[in-house]
């Protein structure tokens, strides 16, 4: 499984950047969805075998550590951003 995981980075921390927008500072929303895609990412992509399985494991853990849920959008970008497609 090839996957550019700096742009999977991106991606979610865009992703998780926009369900944190209760806090003040949009500097601290950007560190700390970074920071939350990192830690999430690097965990998982090591256990994982297939994009698919990446996916769903991901939206697990956004979900049940940080209250976090996906759109349809954002699992979608998600999911092509992990099979290398734009």
């Amino acid at each position: 499984m090839s996957i550019d995981v700096a742009e999977l980075i991106k991606c979610l921390s865009e992703t998780i950047t926009k369900q944190l927008e209760n806090l003040p500072s949009k500097d601290l929303r950007r560190k700390l969805a970074q920071e939350i895609a990192l830690e999430i990412i690097t965990e998982k992509i090591r256990k994982s075998r297939n994009p698919y399985e990446l996916l769903h494991e991901l939206e697990t853990d956004l979900w049940l550590r940080y209250d976090i849920l996906l759109s349809s959008s954002d699992r979608e970008r998600i999911y092509r951003t992990l099979n290398g497609l734009r």
